[in-house]
């Protein structure tokens, strides 16, 4: 059985994951024509 310490963890870790995500899309989120994104977009 998971320990609920371990159920906080995993908890915290999926938020997290979805805030970083959400952070290195946000950059090239709002361009809606492809052919302008590669010039402007940096590599990670």
């Amino acid at each position: 059985m998971i320990s609920p310490a371990e159920i906080k963890d995993r908890a915290v870790g999926s938020i997290m994951g979805a805030f970083i995500g959400d952070a290195i899309a946000l950059g090239p989120h709002w361009y809606y024509d492809l052919k302008e994104l590669p010039p402007k977009a940096h590599p990670i």
